[in-house]
């Protein structure tokens, strides 16, 4: 027993003494560029791999480079990894250097204002889609964090940590105040070109500072970031649009008469800005008069298509002066001159204010439209056959 205990000693003893020593590690890995080579404090170890079904000896490494970067001549690259060693019968032979991670040091960071002004000019890349849609508060205070932690990882990619802070909606009857740190990556196409103005940006900490309660109606008309940008872009489409001059209804028919008239001798883009003056508040988003609901979207984009875009128009298979196949109060429905198909437009009365107890001042409203059309070339034909002072005598 205790001769086998003497011969275990002697072959831990002898492995120890056999690992390849730092200078033969410098040896190994030395070659033409390198300018310095740090070896781990911590010593190598021997390690398993699954992938070769076998032990190594491994010993982390770090190797500086010139970066050979001519703006920058004193630029380095600094590589870190593993200097790898087969164990064959209690001998070490040199395997490879394995890189784990690369970072270039020495490369001038853009200044702090520069940094900042790249973040704030695009703040959903900058806090993250999902904080964008919940922040309900300005993006404030947007700094440098106090371990900015500057990292090269390319000639044209550097991260750089930076904080702000924030309200954001974190249940449906609370708002939180956070100071948030971001780690960001910036991005250029070469050392002499701007830099992108998409980056990356990964949220890596919020600590809580102050929270505010609310009911949960609040909460959900609260504008987030998200909801704030997306009114500006609809109200600009919508300024983009043609004027329309929008009459004082007095009655159901002016308004049949006026999205006709559209329907007739409009534009499809006069068509667009008819229906977002016309359109009833459900087809729209809660609180928003620019911003269109999916059915809103809808009821413009179908008629639109149908009335302007197919093969035969509005204007092609209605009359001036259309007949009615059915009317009632808010609701008409007019006959194409084949009177093979009806458009319907339906109306209601909105907003206003009460006086003595009466609801006065209220505005018509679109509530429906369906434009109908022929498709069929068959029918097409029937109805061009006629002369147009036959189908439509009132006009």
């Amino acid at each position: 027993m205790k001769q086998a205990l003497i011969l275990i000693a002697f072959l831990m003893s002898t492995s120890v003494f056999s690992q390849p020593s730092d200078a033969q590690i410098r040896q190994d890995i030395n070659n033409p560029g390198v300018l310095s080579i740090e070896l781990s404090k911590r010593g190598g170890s021997k390690v398993w791999s699954s992938s070769y079904s076998q032990y190594f000896w491994e010993r982390g490494v770090i190797v500086y480079r010139n970066a050979k970067i001519a703006e920058y001549p004193n630029a380095k690259v600094e590589i870190g990894g593993l200097a790898r060693y087969n164990i064959v019968g209690g001998k070490f032979s040199y395997n490879r250097f394995l890189v784990t991670w690369n970072r270039y040091i020495g490369i001038p960071t853009p200044s702090d204002k520069e940094i900042l002004a790249m973040a704030s000019t695009n703040l959903e890349q900058f806090v993250g889609n999902f904080n964008f849609n919940k922040i309900v508060t300005e993006v404030s205070n947007i700094r440098m964090a106090d371990e900015r932690k500057d990292e090269w990882h390319t000639p044209n990619s550097f991260s750089i940590n930076l904080a702000c802070s924030y309200g954001k909606v974190v249940s449906y009857t609370e708002v939180a105040q956070m100071d948030a740190i971001y780690r960001v990556r910036f991005y250029r196409d070469a050392i002499t070109s701007p830099w992108k103005a998409r980056f990356l940006s990964t949220n890596k900490q919020e600590t809580e500072t102050g929270r505010q309660t609310y009911n949960a109606d609040e909460i959900r008309v609260m504008p987030t970031l998200g909801s704030r940008v997306e009114d500006q872009k609809a109200q600009a489409y919508v300024d983009g649009l043609p004027s329309v001059q929008i009459p004082q209804f007095q009655s159901d028919v002016e308004v049949f008469t006026y999205v006709h008239d559209i329907l007739l001798n409009g534009t499809p883009e006069q068509f667009q800005a008819m229906m977002m003056e016309l359109m009833a508040p459900n087809y729209f988003l809660e609180g928003s008069t620019v911003k269109l609901n999916q059915r809103g979207a809808d009821l413009i984009n179908h008629n639109m298509d149908r009335a302007y875009k197919g093969k035969s128009t509005y204007a092609n298979q209605y009359c001036k002066d259309a007949a009615v196949k059915h009317r009632q109060k808010n609701m008409i429905q007019l006959l194409n001159k084949s009177k093979q198909c009806f458009t319907r437009i339906a109306v209601g009365q909105f907003g206003g204010r009460f006086e003595r107890g009466v609801r006065v001042d209220q505005e018509y409203k679109i509530t429906a439209l369906d434009v109908r059309l022929l498709t069929r070339q068959v029918d097409l034909d029937y109805m061009n056959s006629f002369p147009e002072e036959e189908m439509c005598p009132g006009n």
